[in-house]
Order: C-alpha cells, then sequence, then structure tokens
C-alpha cells in the first residue's frame, strides 16, 4: 500500500478511536448492524444499464431487534466518470411501525482520479403514514482499486448520524466497515456484505 493510502487509513481510524476515548462515558451503544445485499446489471445499448437489488437490513437496537427487506429496481444511467439511477422501490417492516413501503429513490455517484461518491436519496410511502426521507452521502479516498476510506453522513427524517468507513472490493464482493454516531451520542458500527454482477 501505498504511504498515501496508509496515511488514509491511519487518519480514519484515528477518528474512530479519537471519538471512543473523547466521549466513552457518555456514548449510548445501540449495536452492531449488518447490512447484506445482492445486486445485478444487465447492459442495455451504451452506457446504460438496467439494475435490480435486495438488501437485508439488521438492527439489535436497544429493547429491540429490527430487521428490514428492500427491493430496488430501475435504469442507471452512466456518463464517463458520473451515474444516475432512479429507482422504484418495496421496503417490507420500514421504521418503528414495522409498516411496508413503496420506495422512490435516486442513486447517483461518481469517481474523479483517486477519490469518489455516493449519494442516495429517496421517499418512503407507507399507508397512513407520513412521507419519510432518507438519505445517505459517501465520500471516499481509493488508494487502490481494491481498498476504500471515506467520510459518510446519514439522515432519517432530519435526524443525522455521521462516522469514517473502511471497505475492501475482490471480484463481486464488497465488505465495509462503517462507524455510525449521531448528535444524542448514540453510536453503532455497521458491518456491510454486498455481491453484485
Amino acid at each position: 500500500m501505498r504511504k498515501s493510502g496508509m496515511l488514509i487509513l491511519v487518519l480514519v481510524f484515528s477518528v474512530f478511536f479519537g471519538i471512543q476515548t473523547i466521549h466513552a462515558k457518555e456514548l449510548t451503544w445501540t449495536g452492531t448492524q449488518t447490512l447484506t445485499s445482492l445486486g445485478a446489471e444487465i447492459p442495455l445499448s451504451g452506457k446504460n444499464f438496467f439494475r435490480t437489488s435486495i438488501h437485508y437490513f439488521w438492527t439489535p437496537e436497544i429493547g429491540h431487534e429490527k430487521d428490514m427487506v428492500a427491493v430496488y429496481t430501475g435504469p442507471k444511467m452512466r456518463s464517463e466518470n458520473m451515474w444516475v439511477a432512479p429507482q422504484i422501490g418495496f421496503m417490507g417492516n420500514w421504521m418503528e411501525e414495522g409498516k411496508d413501503a413503496l420506495i422512490l429513490s435516486v442513486w447517483s455517484g461518481g469517481s474523479w482520479g483517486k477519490f469518489s461518491a455516493f449519494l442516495e436519496v429517496e421517499v418512503y410511502l407507507a399507508q397512513n403514514n407520513p412521507v419519510d426521507f432518507y438519505g445517505c452521502y459517501f465520500f471516499n479516498y481509493d488508494p487502490m482499486a481494491t481498498l476504500n476510506v471515506g467520510w459518510h453522513v446519514e439522515e432519517v427524517n432530519l435526524k443525522f448520524s455521521t462516522g469514517p468507513h473502511i471497505g475492501i472490493t475482490k471480484g463481486p464482493i464488497h465488505f465495509e466497515l462503517q462507524y455510525y454516531i449521531n448528535p444524542d451520542l448514540n453510536h453503532t458500527v455497521r458491518i456491510v456484505t454486498g455481491v453484485g454482477f
């Protein structure tokens, strides 16, 4: 690994452990989360694709466990270094009420040299429920084709959490550790495993 990649790794883990040390007595651990996904893209024409994916999300929040399943599908359009994918989806067991919801979503991303970004914005439409908003924003430094480190922000109805992440990609498999902390000093680690074709 190059020196710049090692420096970024040291910085990410210093932030993570610095947060832990500074707030050790104030933080509330909410349990380790897992997110597992399987996705595929089918070429249409030129740089256009049709994509679909299924995601299983498990959160062991204090006092109760929750699992959610989401399915997304839609076109994916690429340019030289950016892409956008407007999608429609379905979420089972959404939010505390455990309702099923229709998802209207736009994913987008891009890469510029050793830097990349991913943005996801969605609205959830559940019966007898106000519209919910979800967004996540990832910014990465990619020192190698198989390694990414960076920072992310996630929001649900304007409640934010943020933290560092580090990921490894080998062929179609991506594994990532994501640390999250919110203004209420609740924190968690999310283990992400994805397979994409």
